[in-house]
């Protein structure tokens, strides 16, 4: 089923989202260049999520509950193992040519830089709430015709203060996967489901 979004911009939601957006941005740049596993790090990363979650609690609208959570949660999980299993087989490509080399092994580098329960847990916070408001409030608060845009674009910009090509790339890549599993479910349980598994498979089963 593809999720019917009304032909309005909410303006509260517009604000909220902008006002995200530009602290988040900032969050992102800092977290990624400080030290690696330390408290600055951690605290920029919570920090980061609880921008997301509070602007989707402030914004007007809400997702519509999923009545079949159960089933979307199974498509998530497939849907997570199967990016996985793209991530290393692109991976392996782009080491074989030498391109984003140095990209790649700086996110694997931050990714083992603490204990791994630590950095399971941001991730897992972070994956929850990137999809509350880049494919919950966002979402909702365009109209039908940009939905699947403001789903994804603005996951992407915001990640280009983080200065690195590989993690853009990737917000590419899976924020349109993200965004076309809620168009599809019409809610949000599959897009978290599949941002959790991939996280933490890319956490801790991806080739180092």
């Amino acid at each position: 089923m593809t999720v019917v979004v009304p032909d309005v911009v909410d303006p509260r939601s517009t604000r909220v989202a902008v006002v995200a957006l530009v602290v988040g941005a900032a969050l992102i740049g800092l977290t990624l260049n400080v030290e690696d596993g330390s408290w600055e790090f951690f605290t920029a990363g919570f920090a980061l999520a609880a921008t997301w979650v509070v602007a989707y609690i402030l914004a007007p609208t809400k997702s519509r509950p999923d009545r079949r959570r159960l089933v979307d949660a199974g498509i998530g999980v497939l849907a997570g193992t199967a990016m996985f299993g793209i991530f290393i087989a692109g991976s392996w490509l782009l080491h074989r040519i030498h391109l984003f080399d140095d990209a790649v092994d700086e996110l694997l580098r931050t990714a083992d830089s603490s204990a791994v329960g630590w950095v399971l847990t941001l991730a897992g916070v972070n994956a929850v709430a990137e999809e509350l408001f880049f494919r919950g409030t966002l979402i909702d608060a365009a109209g039908g015709r940009f939905a699947m845009a403001v789903g994804v674009v603005p996951y992407v910009v915001a990640t280009v203060p983080s200065g690195n090509v590989a993690l853009v790339i990737a917000a590419a890549v899976m924020g349109t996967v993200f965004a076309g599993l809620r168009g599809r479910t019409g809610a949000l349980t599959a897009s978290i489901t599949t941002h959790l598994t991939w996280s933490a498979l890319m956490i801790l089963a991806f080739p180092r």
